[in-house]
């Protein structure tokens, strides 16, 4: 039989864990609220939100983009997963149940990009500004700037304010997201940045992709 004191630091410990794993509830459900509040705040437009595109279906025979890469031949890239496109469909759904003004719409050249903001908004621009960072263009093709002037172009793109009542949406990729914002992001995340027109934008809020649903 357990001698008094080790029930009562048995209680005691309890007790602890039953109140840590309330504060982590509650705090999730505070910060859940925030991000929710945050994005019924793009209602009247003024924001770009930064999209990492959905998760990719690597394989065998094709486990990463072949390079050089010609951007118009999907078969050479990574394209959505079945999770990806839910992810990207998701997305749409949020921004239109929640009635959230969408103007300018750009993706990298990327195939996976492409089909990311189409299957989320149904309309798409290319920039160059956001291919990826190792990206070599095949013999022939279009050749993009160097890589820092890319990173700079992406910046421009955050801090640029949108047309009135709309928001701007960027879908690229995860080294674009880190150089241009100093941000870690995961497939179907994204970042609501609120530009000033004076100034480096304002981080506003982060969605992380399961959150979607529920916006």
């Amino acid at each position: 039989m357990p001698s008094a004191g080790t029930a009562i630091r048995s209680c005691s410990l309890s007790l602890a864990l039953g109140a840590a794993f309330a504060l982590a509830a509650h705090a999730t459900a505070v910060a859940q609220d925030l991000t929710h509040a945050a994005f019924e705040g793009m209602r009247d437009g003024g924001f770009v939100v930064v999209i990492r595109h959905g998760k990719t279906e690597e394989t065998p025979a094709l486990p990463e983009d072949k390079s050089p890469l010609d951007l118009s031949n999907c078969a050479d890239q990574l394209m959505l997963s079945d999770v990806g496109k839910e992810q990207a469909r998701a997305i749409g759904m949020a921004f239109k149940t929640a009635n959230i003004p969408v103007g300018k719409v750009l993706a990298s050249g990327y195939c996976r990009a492409i089909e990311m903001a189409r299957l989320a908004f149904g309309h798409v621009e290319t920039s160059d500004a956001l291919l990826m960072q190792n990206f070599v263009p095949a013999p022939g093709t279009p050749v993009p700037p160097p890589w820092p002037q890319r990173v700079a172009s992406m910046k421009t793109l955050v801090a640029t304010v949108p047309a009135a009542g709309t928001n701007t949406v960027l879908v690229t990729h995860f080294p674009n997201i880190r150089s241009a914002l100093g941000l870690q992001i995961d497939y179907g995340d994204a970042v609501i940045v609120k530009p000033t027109g004076q100034g480096p934008p304002r981080l506003i809020a982060r969605i992380f992709a399961n959150q979607w649903s529920s916006l």
